[in-house]
């Protein structure tokens, strides 16, 4: 029995598609016999692209009727060459599906018409096959058994023709083969011996830079795993322009490409500079409570200068002030790299100053080695020392009480870890994805003492030592910290997204509260972490924000938003005198965020309550903000 089916191609000749419906129609109507019709005219909706476009026939002889698997329809085609390799395609799928003798023994041309004779044969579902020539390593890595002789089915022969690939592209060989050699059938069973050839062995000969992209050719190097002279692997070629999607300071604007010489591949990555470095300031406007400064209202402010890749090495050069009511003032300084020159680790130093009014000034040095994961994420270990000191005391009330003020000088030093990932659509305006900051470390506080109370005389009471006070209790104390930062965004339509973020800390003395100064709290309120409150007004030891925020969006980097900000926050301090050593602080507010050729600006109106009180718009907080991307 001979089966035909009928397929059509494209070639250049003018008649109108309605004429190419006819003789297709026509052409089925003569071959009664036809049972399967395999390839068809593209599209009837392509029908306008190829209005002046005749179309020349395959016919597929057959001895067996086609399987019933998907083929897919045949593109335009220019020359019997082309046709030719259509059909071969369709050789190749037949093959892929078991059908290993599937062939196209003849064709046949004939005016329009190309007559294809193929061969379709037994599809084949079970092997035997010999894999003695694959070496023990290979086979432990594709978990392949030990042996010598596995019995497979079709689809599990597929997966392993393709975990040998696999390999050999993932370990220097891009260009490797599977084969199946001495082959006997046996009552459809095919008995054969496995063949892999390695091929070639290569090796990264170098990265080039396309395009503006200043970076350091060492930095991408360890950033993408692909050093000079390593084994070619394709799966780390395949994630690169994924990864580099990732780099906050880079904008890729084609796939990486690969050129292979000699037993050596170099890889070719196509990025221009993105605009990352910072520049902002933020101006607030707060009702006065200090009768005193004649001004019914006071101004604070912060500036921040913020610098990425200057060098090409990834590194961050990050310097932020902060003058807050009620004379406080802040320094935050930070030198940051994920990779070092010539080593696939990074580093981090911070130094931070905090000076409260007249009362104290604290001082924090944190270094940190970093271990990089993919993009900016990382794992930190740091060594972290905090020191504080008493700028001025109240001499008469420590003589006349004969004990120390409730602020001592201390030192505290505090070892831990702390892992840093995010996976946002978009860094600078999420719209989806996630963001997480966790850090926990343990440590000791030393009580110091002060020169200038150990100075101290009481006149009524002659050779008082006032270093006894210090002596009275233990000098050290056991202390850790826990904290964790998760933001998630979630895209609720093409304009509106909705973040949700838990903002937590946590400060934790084995003694008893009696250990724990005010000058080590946690400081928080404010645009940063509760809106409608003065910036770092609130002190406490444990704090908890839960932060709901819809965000219209106006433009990539502009939008409107309305938010809340719901915490619960407690005072270890507090628990020593009868006053409530908890808050349920809420803030509420809108704002809005527009973009510029100037820069970023940002408006931000947020009234708060917390206690007993309730929200007084007279005590509403306004924020003034610039930010520039250079």
């Amino acid at each position: 029995m001979e089966i035909t089916i009928v397929a059509c191609l494209f070639t250049k000749w003018n008649v109108n598609i309605n004429a190419c419906q006819l003789n297709c129609f026509s052409l089925i109507k003569k071959y009664k016999h036809i049972t399967i019709i395999s390839f068809c005219l593209l599209l009837l909706g392509n029908s306008l692209l190829f209005a002046n476009q005749d179309s020349i026939y395959i016919l597929l002889k057959t001895n067996t009727e086609l399987p019933k698997m998907q083929i897919p329809k045949l593109i335009q085609a220019e020359s019997e060459e082309q046709a030719k390799t259509q059909v071969s395609n369709l050789i190749s799928i037949l093959r892929n599906e078991g059908y290993l003798a599937a062939s196209a023994d003849s064709f046949k041309i004939s005016n329009d018409t190309l007559y294809a004779y193929l061969h379709i044969g037994q599809a084949f579902q079970h092997f035997h096959l010999d894999i003695s020539n694959l070496d023990p390593v290979t086979k432990k890595s594709i978990q392949l058994p030990l042996k010598d002789k596995v019995q497979l089915d079709w689809n599990d022969w597929k997966k392993l023709s393709e975990k040998l690939l696999q390999y050999g592209e993932n370990n220097g060989y891009p260009f490797s083969t599977v084969q199946l050699n001495q082959i006997a059938v046996n009552d459809s069973v095919i008995h054969a011996k496995v063949f892999y050839d390695h091929g070639k062995q290569y090796t990264i000969d170098s990265i080039e830079i396309r395009g503006t992209a200043k970076i350091n050719r060492n930095y991408i190097e360890n950033y993408l795993d692909l050093k000079k002279g390593s084994i070619y692997n394709e799966q780390k070629i395949a994630q690169s322009n994924k990864k580099l999607l990732e780099l906050p300071f880079v904008k890729t604007y084609r796939s990486p490409a690969v050129e292979f010489f000699d037993n050596r591949a170099r890889l070719f990555l196509f990025m221009n500079d993105q605009k990352v470095n910072r520049f902002d300031f933020l101006l607030g406007i707060l009702p006065n409570t200090n009768n005193s400064r004649g001004s019914n209202f006071q101004i604070t402010g912060e500036g921040l200068l913020s610098l990425t890749n200057v060098f090409g090495y990834g590194e961050k050069f990050h310097l932020e002030y902060n003058n807050y009511p009620n004379k406080t003032r802040t320094l935050k300084t930070q030198i940051a790299s994920n990779y070092l020159p010539l080593l696939p680790l990074g580093a981090n130093f911070q130094f931070n100053l905090y000076i409260n009014d007249t009362l104290y000034i604290n001082r924090d040095f944190e270094a940190g080695i970093l271990y990089p994961l993919k993009g900016n994420n990382f794992i930190k270990a740091f060594y972290k020392s905090h020191q504080s000191n008493l700028l001025e005391i109240d001499e008469q009330k420590i003589i006349d009480e004969q004990r120390l003020p409730d602020n001592v000088d201390w030192r505290r030093q505090n070892y831990g870890i702390a892992l840093n990932y995010e996976e946002l659509d978009y860094r600078f305006n999420p719209t989806k994805g996630i963001k997480l900051s966790l850090t926990t470390s343990i440590g000791s506080k030393t009580i110091l003492q002060n020169l200038r109370i150990l100075q101290l005389s009481i006149d009524s009471v002659p050779g008082f030592n006032f270093s006894t006070l210090y002596e009275t209790g233990d000098q050290k104390f056991l202390k850790y910290e826990i904290g964790l930062q998760f933001d998630k965004y979630w895209k609720i339509s093409s304009a509106l997204v909705l973040k949700t973020s838990i903002n937590s800390s946590y400060l934790y003395t084995s003694e008893n509260e009696k250990s724990i100064s005010e000058s080590e709290l946690y400081r928080i309120g404010g645009l940063n972490t509760l809106r409608g409150f003065d910036e770092e007004s609130i002190f406490v030891n444990w704090y908890n924000i839960l932060t709901l925020e819809f965000r219209y969006l106006i433009g990539s980097n502009s939008y409107f938003s309305v938010f809340g900000d719901f915490a619960y926050t407690e005072n270890a301090i507090t628990k020593l005198t009868a006053q409530n050593y908890y808050n349920i602080p809420i803030g509420l507010g809108a704002g809005l965020n527009f973009e510029t050729s100037a820069g970023i600006f940002s408006l931000n109106y947020a009234l708060g309550k917390q206690l007993n009180n309730n929200f007084n718009l007279r005590s509403g907080k306004i924020h003034f903000g610039y930010l520039n991307y250079f």
